[in-house]
């Protein structure tokens, strides 16, 4: 996962692509993305989505 990060981080870098926080108003339409990718990170820490890697053993 680190050497992902860092490849995207170079990526990012070479086609100057500049970092910069959204404005006010453009973050309502994001918010439901963000929620989204979160729920299913949480999904799956929780709940592996292949049959024999259950990550949590309560299930």
């Amino acid at each position: 996962m680190g050497a992902r990060i860092t490849r995207a981080k170079a990526k990012i870098a070479a086609a100057h692509i500049p970092y910069r926080v959204p404005a006010a108003e453009d973050l309502p339409g994001r918010v439901s993305g963000v929620l989204a990718v979160l729920f299913l990170i949480f999904n799956e820490g929780y709940l592996a989505s292949g049959p024999d890697t259950v990550m949590n053993e309560t299930v």
